[in-house]
């Protein structure tokens, strides 16, 4: 790997801050307010562009509550629109407190990176569970605030409490990629190009140029110009793959939008009058009350 031609035992551009660890660019103010807001039990968001520290944020939070057992994150970005939130409280209860009885924790911290297909059942679920205090704190990172998917009483519980994260500027960005990567050939000119072809996202450019950095010891290049940079990046935006989103975790077959929900024909067993999850043996919607002629996974026709 580029890396270890370089001396580094790991890739030093990393962007997805699990699996790195380091520290917070001028974030530290915002850091100080999302852990308020969690010991305060509060609702509150964080909105930025993609790539400007949102995630790294939530991150910094989850590191201080390690061990108490007490997080859940989540992010939009890697599931479906399949999610449920009440299963993921049951699942913290273990298999026979959560899934045979149905026993939910207390007191959860909820971390919601990226809500953009948050639905709107999903809303309902958490202003649910934080009014009854199984989610002690909700913290959601996304794009911009007054296109989010929120239902007007989960933007009431959130208020005023809104995080708005600037970008870093060129420079700032610059001596993130510079500290990672003393010891590599990219000049400060060359890194500006790079952040210019990454829309001024940082995790993008830390991607683009891990890349670069790869196809240049892959090509025995010792440096590349501001035109072959271009030309990479360019090429590469248009080979990059788009959002799976719409598609079934489990089988990636396209879901179908019924009712407040997204389910799948293969893999789910639903009311296709209102899409809410059925029993295999039950005979009439637990939500929307239709009887059903016959209960088949995907299937069901009703009267």
């Amino acid at each position: 790997m580029w890396y270890e031609e370089l001396g580094y035992d790991d890739n030093p551009l990393e962007a997805n801050p699990f699996r790195v660890n380091f520290p917070l660019v001028n974030r530290s103010r915002e850091a100080a307010d999302i852990l308020y807001a969690i010991d305060a039990g509060n609702m509150l968001v964080i909105e930025g562009k993609d790539g400007i520290g949102k995630t790294m944020l939530l991150r910094h939070a989850i590191t201080k509550h390690r061990g108490k057992g007490k997080v859940i994150y989540i992010d939009g970005n890697t599931v479906s629109k399949r999610l449920n939130i009440e299963s993921l409280l049951v699942k913290r209860s273990g298999l026979f407190r959560g899934r045979l009885l149905k026993h939910k924790p207390r007191g959860m911290i909820l971390l919601f990176d990226n809500v953009q297909q948050l639905t709107k059942k999903n809303c309902e679920h958490i202003k649910y569970f934080y009014d009854q205090d199984y989610l002690k704190s909700v913290i959601f990172t996304l794009q911009e605030y007054k296109a989010a998917p929120f239902t007007d009483s989960l933007r009431d519980r959130i208020g005023e409490r809104v995080i708005r994260l600037r970008p870093l500027d060129d420079q700032e960005a610059a001596q993130v990629i510079m500290q990672r990567l003393p010891k590599s050939w990219l000049a400060p000119d060359l890194i500006a190009g790079i952040l210019e072809e990454s829309e001024k996202s940082l995790a993008l450019a830390l991607q683009h140029t891990s890349y670069l950095m790869d196809y240049a010891a892959a090509n025995k290049k010792e440096k590349l110009t501001k035109t072959e940079i271009k030309k990479l990046l360019r090429e590469r935006t248009r080979e990059m793959p788009a959002a799976q989103g719409d598609l079934c975790p489990d089988c990636s077959s396209p879901l179908e939008h019924i009712g407040e929900y997204w389910r799948c024909s293969h893999c789910d067993t639903y009311c296709k009058n209102c899409g809410a999850a059925v029993d295999k043996d039950d005979a009439d919607c637990p939500e929307c009350g239709i009887r059903f002629t016959t209960v088949a996974r995907g299937e069901e026709d009703d009267e």
